[in-house]
C-alpha cells in the first residue's frame, strides 16, 4: 500500500478490496482491469479506493504482497521447526494447499500476470527474497539425503517444482476437472483437502530409495492416527 497515509484502511475493507481486485484482475487481466470495476466489486467508493491506493499498479502490488507475505510467513515459521526433509515436504505442500484453498483464484491470477505483466510479479517476489530466506534450508536437506543415499539423485529445484506443480495445477484446471468428472464445488474442495496428504506421500515415495538400511518408510510419521 502507498506510504504516508493519514489513517489506516480498516482490515475488513482492505480484505474486500484485495479479494475484489484479484477477481477483476483474473477476469480481465491487468491491462483490462479498471479501478472503477474493482470499487464496484468491493462495494466501496471509487474515491476511497483511489485515495488509499493511488493507482492500479499500487493496488496490484498490494494484492501480490498480501499472498506472497502469507506464503513467506507460513513457510518461514514452519521451516524453522522442520528438521527432516520429510517434514519439510509435508510442510511445503500443506502451506501451499491451505493458501490455495483459502484463495482459489490465486493460481489463475498469477498465471494471467505472468503472461501479461511478469515484471510486477517479479518485483514482489524479489522484495520478499524467497530464494535467500527459504530455499537454502530445503535445498540443503535434499542434498544431504541424496549424499546419504536415502533418496534418489534429484536436483533440489526439480523436487521443489514437482511439489508446487502437484499443488497448483488442479486449481488452474478446476473448471475442466469439475466438468469432466461432474462434481460440485464442495466435492472439489474435499478432494483438494485430501491432496495435502496425498501429494506429500506421492513425492516421498517417488524419491525414497526402497529398502535402504536404517531408513523407514517416508509415510511412517505422517500416517499415525
Amino acid at each position: 500500500m502507498t506510504k504516508n497515509l493519514k489513517c489506516a484502511l480498516a482490515p475488513s475493507t482492505e480484505e474486500k478490496i484485495v479479494a475484489a481486485a484479484m477477481e477483476v484482475f483474473v477476469a480481465r487481466g491487468y491491462h483490462g482491469a479498471r479501478m472503477r470495476d474493482i470499487a464496484q466489486r468491493a462495494d466501496v467508493n471509487l474515491a476511497l479506493l483511489n485515495y488509499y491506493f493511488r493507482s492500479k499498479e499500487n493496488l496490484f502490488k498490494t494484492v501480490c504482497a498480501k499472498f506472497t507475505d502469507k506464503i513467506h510467513s507460513r513457510l518461514s515459521d514452519s521451516f524453522k521447526t522442520q528438521t527432516t526433509l520429510e517434514e519439510s515436504i509435508h510442510s511445503l505442500v500443506g502451506v501451499y494447499m491451505d493458501t490455495l484453498l483459502e484463495t482459489e483464484g490465486l493460481p489463475l491470477f498469477i498465471t494471467n500476470i505472468v503472461a501479461q505483466h511478469p515484471e510486477l510479479l517479479f518485483q514482489t517476489f524479489q522484495r520478499k527474497n524467497f530464494a535467500k530466506d527459504l530455499l537454502p534450508h530445503f535445498f540443503q536437506q535434499v542434498e544431504n539425503e541424496v549424499a546419504k543415499g536415502r533418496i534418489r539423485n534429484i536436483q533440489p529445484s526439480a523436487l521443489l517444482l514437482n511439489c508446487l506443480s502437484l499443488c497448483i495445477f488442479p486449481f488452474i484446471a478446476a473448471p475442466i476437472f469439475k466438468s469432466i468428472f461432474e462434481i460440485q464445488h464442495a466435492e472439489f474442495r474435499e478432494l483438494m483437502t485430501q491432496r495435502k496428504t496425498q501429494v506429500a506421500h506421492f513425492i516421498l515415495h517417488a524419491i525414497c530409495i526402497p529398502m535402504h538400511p536404517g531408513v523407514s518408510s517416508p509415510s511412517t510419521a505422517s500416517e499415525k492416527p
